[in-house]
């Protein structure tokens, strides 16, 4: 049965086989509907296997090897992308209608579905970055697919962004394999062997490499300006795509180094462990900031998704039970929170043409039930209880102040507090303006495409329910990871 842990792999194809398929959109939607349902039904059976079912794909080298491997942070993130990319797609069968060449949009979008789930399922240091390098060729033409001026710049920054932050990357895993025992095989609690004092600063070095250059996936500073550029010139689904879940290909690369390659014992209480917290915090108050001053909402949003992609790292950089599981609380439900805000600014492109935060006063009129789905979401992002994000944030609150650094302990959590007030105000502020505007003539609900109402709705329901279910994924975490902490 290992061979179904390369199931991703049928889905590259039929990604391949869509690009050149010249097919009426009906048929190609099916197709697209179809494959992400298998991705979703594969990951789910996945899970209840036992972990550590792997395969050897081929080996570059004696010790280098392409695997792949099954464990519980693998479950969850294949999982997490399949559903997501399912509801996507759904909102994309009508959002698509005002887009042309379909085939390679849907093209992109299975070819990176397929990239990320590999990435998902790597069993060593090589096959993780190839896979996060495959990640990135194939979702850069979802940035360009507009073809216009200003997305083929978009997306050209993107590229280089994540290359550069690749091949920073690529020091740690580089040191990672040479200093294992087992050729970089991940195993939690770390496999580094042969450490010496006159070694391990240079190991250091490499891991901090390995933490900036990975974080700039995720938006983190200083190679975080590549977001605000690619997410509002993309289409929307697309954007969902990127700010919810490609960008979390730099959280998983990080936390494989970390607690799957070279170990927590490295880094716990050096100057790595400390540079990197600063670089985090900058980027939270970075991002809260800046997103107040953004007039396009997906510009808004994509400055929001830098400061809350950087409480995921925030919670592993704390080298703690608790900030370990805030963070995973966190990737599940900034996934749904972002991903939702911007399938709702697709919406409001694809049937009002609106692009800026100012055109929305009324909205909650005219479209009242993605209205109160944006107005949900935003609660949800700022941390409102019983949303998973109440949760996430408070564990990784926790993790912060449990982390036994000196100044930022606490520091980390008034800065986690300053944050969610910057998010109410950049977010609840369109809310207000959408359902008490100050000129209420001519405003009347107008039909909402029920492809695209309905995603939303499942998407408000599950951030909901990561809160229901928190201390149930808290135990199983702790019960699984918390040994290699």
């Amino acid at each position: 049965m290992n061979i179904l842990v390369l199931f991703p792999l049928v889905i590259v194809v039929l990604g391949i086989v869509l690009y050149f398929l010249k097919s009426k959109k009906k048929v190609l939607d099916i197709l697209l509907i179809i494959t992400t349902s298998i991705s979703l039904i594969f990951s789910l059976i996945l899970c209840f296997f036992d972990n550590n079912l792997k395969i050897e794909l081929f080996r570059i080298t004696t010790e280098l090897i392409v695997l792949f491997k099954l464990d519980l942070i693998s479950k969850i993130f294949i999982v997490l992308f399949s559903f997501i990319w399912l509801l996507v797609s759904i909102f994309s069968l009508k959002y698509m209608d005002k887009e042309e060449n379909v085939n390679k949009f849907y093209s992109y979008t299975l070819l990176t579905l397929g990239c990320i789930v590999l990435l998902s399922l790597s069993g060593n240091l090589i096959t993780m970055y190839l896979m996060f390098e495959m990640v990135t060729l194939a979702s850069m033409p979802l940035v360009m697919h507009s073809k216009t001026k200003e997305s083929k710049k978009a997306a050209l920054k993107y590229l280089f962004y994540s290359l550069g932050g690749a091949f920073l990357g690529l020091i740690s895993v580089v040191i990672g394999i040479l200093y294992s025992s087992n050729g970089g095989e991940f195993i939690l609690g770390g496999s580094l062997v042969a450490l010496s004092s006159s070694n391990k600063i240079a190991i250091q070095i490499a891991l901090l490499c390995g933490l900036i250059g990975f974080g700039a996936k995720c938006g983190a500073f200083p190679l975080q300006s590549w977001l605000p550029s690619a997410h509002p010139v993309a289409p929307s689904p697309a954007s969902s795509l990127l700010s919810g879940v490609i960008t979390k290909a730099g959280v998983i690369a990080i936390i494989r180094i970390i607690f799957y390659s070279f170990g927590t014992s490295i880094i716990a209480g050096s100057f790595v462990q400390y540079t990197w917290e600063v670089l985090l915090l900058i980027t939270i108050l970075l991002g809260s900031s800046l997103a107040l001053f953004q007039k396009n909402i997906k510009r808004r949003l994509a400055y929001s998704s830098i400061s809350q992609l950087s409480y995921i790292l925030l919670g592993i950089s704390s080298l703690t039970e608790e900030g370990f599981c805030g963070s995973i609380l966190h990737v599940l439900s900034h996934a749904f929170i972002k991903v939702g805000l911007f399938l709702i600014a697709g919406f409001l492109i694809y049937q009002y043409d609106i692009h800026n935060v100012d055109e929305m006063e009324g909205m909650g009129k005219k479209a009242p039930i993605s209205m109160w789905c944006f107005t949900l979401f935003s609660l949800a992002l700022v941390g409102v209880p019983p949303f998973g994000s109440f949760f996430s944030k408070w564990y990784i609150a926790l993790g912060s102040i449990n982390s036994g650094l000196n100044f930022f302990n606490y520091f980390g959590a008034v800065v986690l507090l300053i944050s969610a007030i910057l998010t109410a105000c950049y977010l609840l502020s369109i809310s207000i303006k959408a359902f008490f505007p100050k000129n209420k003539e001519g405003l009347k609900r107008e039909k909402e495409p029920l492809l695209m109402v309905i995603p939303l709705i499942i998407l408000v329901s599950s951030v909901f329910l990561v809160g229901i279910f928190s201390s149930y994924l808290v135990d199983l975490l702790i019960s699984v990871i918390g040994g290699g902490l």
